[in-house]
């Protein structure tokens, strides 16, 4: 859909590009983040705006090159907001297992934060490892991060309900009709 016509009046998004639409808060999570827009979401679904970014960056080598040395490792993550550092924050050492990573890897490490300081966002941070990060964010918890993310997915079915039983009563229509055809016409299924 071009940037010019207008949504329609229900969605609250449109991607510009496949034409997914958001009706409500849940449907707005398929879209990409952007926080100077409405409901602080981008008109790009977020498979849409994985895409654009990858095309961006394949035509455009050199500025990623030249910008991701000037950045390094210097931003972190803060309330799900970027912020920039003067020093690299990380070290590639996990601070509870002590499992060192190669300095080309140490986006393999997660600054987490165990409180939050607005004055100094590295304050109470510590840098884990993705294995020790998961145990701290499930310690106590009985759930694994396959049955919570089971959860979401049942929380998804639950909001898009009535597309799904739509779907699927037109899909079981389809298929019966198949049978009905092939029983008449002396097809056996294999």
């Amino acid at each position: 859909m071009p940037r010019w016509e207008k949504e329609p009046n229900d969605a609250l998004r449109v991607c510009r590009v496949c034409g997914k639409t958001a009706f409500n808060e849940a449907d707005l999570n398929l879209f990409a983040r952007d926080n100077n827009s409405d409901h602080d979401r981008k008109r790009l679904c977020k498979e849409c705006a994985s895409k654009d970014q990858k095309k961006f960056r394949e035509s455009h080598l050199d500025y990623v090159d030249k910008m991701n040395k000037q950045r390094g490792d210097t931003r972190i993550s803060f309330k799900e907001k970027h912020i920039r550092l003067d020093l690299p924050p990380r070290t590639g050492v996990c601070s509870i297992c002590g499992k060192k990573y190669p300095k080309e890897l140490k986006r393999r490490t997660i600054l987490h934060h165990d409180e939050y300081d607005e004055k100094n966002p590295l304050s109470y941070t510590r840098e884990v490892c993705q294995g020790c990060h998961n145990k701290i964010h499930f310690k106590g918890k009985t759930r694994t991060p396959l049955e919570d993310q089971a959860k979401r997915r049942m929380i998804w079915r639950l909001a898009h309900r009535e597309q799904l039983s739509k779907y699927n009563r037109e899909y079981g229509k389809k298929r019966r009709e198949e049978a009905r055809w092939a029983r008449e016409h002396g097809y056996k299924p294999s």
